[in-house]
């Protein structure tokens, strides 16, 4: 089995992610694979800063549409058919 690790820039917009969805349906086709990967671009550092806002008392409905908006991989124009 071939693990494949992607995080980072290759997670950051639709043109890196698109490529490393391409590599793991090419490297799928070669065997058995496993994929590990981190948070969609800087989404980590979007959860810091919502908690902060949370603890300072700010409203977060506007702020958590906005942070689910972009976890929708339609926003980055991604081919995931198989």
């Amino acid at each position: 089995m071939k693990i494949l690790k992607f995080g980072g820039k290759s997670l950051q917009t639709g043109d890196p992610l698109n490529k490393t969805i391409e590599i793991i349906k090419e490297e799928s086709k070669t065997g058995a694979i496993a994929v590990v990967v981190s948070a969609i671009g800087n989404s980590t550092d979007q959860l810091v800063h919502l908690a902060k806002q949370a603890f300072l008392g700010v409203e977060l409905k506007a702020l958590l549409k906005e942070f689910v908006v972009l976890q929708n991989y339609n926003t980055y124009n991604l081919n995931l058919d198989v």
